[in-house]
């Protein structure tokens, strides 16, 4: 009786390490992706509540509100940087001919793997489901009076790794243009965001098409208000 008392206590003792074992071997296969997908979901949402207040502040600083302004960024293993890869080209053309045009060729922008958040007047995010906004650019249209904000940010700055980055936001210029007259804007928008462009601007009433990854978004004005903001943006670990 003792030996076979013996013998059930090894065969008890090998199943509950065979289903230690497949316990472990589950939360392995499917766990640990799933926390991986969390964390990588809680970095970019908190990259983009990040990249909104950085918006925020660019806002006040360019409207004199603040002379300066800084923010801590969490990188999160990602990069902070401003960015070429992006081109803005906006014309002013009355019904003859073109009275005004000026180029925009920078954003400020957080990569992650494949995905990316960025600021070029609005927040706009780009996954593996497409691209979309989240904070809308300070263009509004009212029957035929245009308001259209914009933001440059001159020179090249990147910083990337983990821990936080400090980012100085300065005034640099601004140009505003007011147009009281008939005509019509046209912007022209090579991005890596231009699906989500393309959505927002015929939402506004832009008249908007596409072709090869750039969108030319168009709408007639009788008042419109241009204005360009210049802003320094410096990074520091």
């Amino acid at each position: 009786m003792r030996q076979k008392n013996g013998v059930s206590e090894v065969v008890g003792s090998l199943l509950m390490l065979v289903v230690v074992a497949i316990t472990v071997s589950v939360l392995v296969a499917y766990g640990i992706p799933t926390i991986y997908s969390n964390q990588e979901h809680i970095r970019m949402r908190n990259a983009a509540a990040m990249m909104v207040s950085f918006s925020e502040l660019v806002s006040k600083v360019s409207s004199d509100l603040l002379p300066t302004a800084s923010m801590k960024f969490a990188l999160s293993g990602g990069s902070l940087l401003v960015s070429p890869n992006e081109e803005i080209i906006v014309y002013v053309n009355n019904s003859t001919s073109n009275i005004y045009y000026t180029i925009i060729n920078k954003i400020v922008e957080y990569k992650y793997d494949n995905k990316k958040i960025c600021f070029d007047g609005g927040v706009w995010v780009k996954d593996s489901s497409g691209s979309y906004n989240i904070n809308p650019p300070k263009i509004k249209v009212k029957g035929k009076n245009i308001s259209v904000t914009l933001y440059k940010f001159p020179g090249n700055s990147s910083v990337s790794g983990r821990g936080f980055v400090n980012v100085e936001i300065k005034y640099n210029s601004s140009e505003t243009r007011i147009f009281n007259e008939s005509g019509y804007i046209e912007m022209e928008i090579y991005s890596d965001y231009v699906e989500a462009w393309k959505k927002w601007l015929e939402e506004e009433g832009f008249t908007v098409a596409e072709s090869n990854g750039k969108i030319k978004a168009r709408t007639n004005f009788s008042f419109l208000r241009l204005s360009i903001y210049t802003v320094d943006v410096e990074m520091r670990i």
